[in-house]
């Protein structure tokens, strides 16, 4: 029985992140914010974007079973003119 549990739990499991919080180097101003902002929710696979100016963060919350890889958030952000310094995927 126990077995059986882990692998409902297992096929039950997300198949991918529900958010992306990306350190971003180089954003200081709220007109930096707001075009990182626009850049982020013209991607069909993006519901939502939050981005903190005093924590340098951008936090990018994905469509139900969407997705965007760290290389596509990287061309993003750099198109952009900023750097990432660091990805988290919660």
């Amino acid at each position: 029985m126990r077995s059986l549990l882990l692998v409902v739990l297992w096929f039950g499991a997300p198949l991918y992140a529900d958010e992306a919080r990306v350190k971003v180097r180089g954003m200081v101003c709220g007109f930096c914010a707001q075009g990182l902002s626009k850049t982020f929710m013209q991607k069909s696979e993006v519901d939502g974007v939050r981005v903190d100016l005093d924590k340098k963060s951008v936090t990018v919350d994905f469509k139900n079973g969407k997705n965007m890889t760290d290389s596509e958030i990287q061309t993003l952000i750099g198109d952009a003119g900023f750097s990432v310094d660091q990805i988290e995927r919660q």
